[in-house]
């Protein structure tokens, strides 16, 4: 654990910045690529602060799942854009207080069975696609009501998520899509 703030610009140009369940306070701009990001390791908190241009982020992709997912990212600067380059995996919280993170596809709010990605808004914003895991326990062969304030049909949800009878013998259950 710890903090390390970065004042400047924030430069990786040989290799990974390994986080490792530390915090990045980042109140530069950052530069990087894919050979050259931010390693998340499944933890650690990255927080966009301070003014000025941020830059492009990229984490690191050797271990999808691990070495780009992130604990938490806040952003919290004015009038400037944070631009996803790479995928990043958040399971804790996205804050956006002040300026606009653009996803760029490349966001995933992960869920599973012992916790909940969200998202906190201040005065900020989220633009572009952002891939939003809602777990669910196959224990109980139940009735489950979720939504999303996001245009979707029945068609894009059933193409990730079995609405139908399968794994239920002798059931007799139709799936509801009057909501097309």
């Amino acid at each position: 654990s710890g903090t390390t703030d970065v004042y400047g610009a924030l430069n990786c140009t040989a290799g990974d910045l390994i986080l490792d369940g530390r915090t990045l306070n980042l109140y530069g701009s950052f530069s990087g690529s894919a050979a050259n990001a931010l390693r998340a390791n499944g933890s650690g908190n990255v927080n966009v602060v301070g003014s000025g241009s941020v830059g492009t982020l990229f984490f690191d992709q050797t271990t999808a799942g691990t070495t780009n997912r992130l604990a938490n990212l806040t952003l919290n600067r004015s009038n400037q854009t944070a631009i996803l380059g790479n995928e990043l995996q958040l399971t804790g919280l996205l804050t956006s207080t002040a300026g606009t993170l653009n996803a760029n596809g490349n966001l995933t709010m992960i869920s599973n069975s012992s916790q909940q990605a969200m998202v906190a808004f201040g005065g900020g914003s989220v633009s572009g696609n952002v891939t939003a895991q809602r777990y669910m326990s196959g224990i109980n062969n139940a009735w489950r009501g979720f939504s999303a304030p996001v245009g979707a049909t029945y068609s894009d949800i059933s193409a990730s998520i079995n609405l139908g009878t399968q794994g239920q013998s002798g059931s007799n259950l139709i799936p509801y899509r009057d909501w097309e």
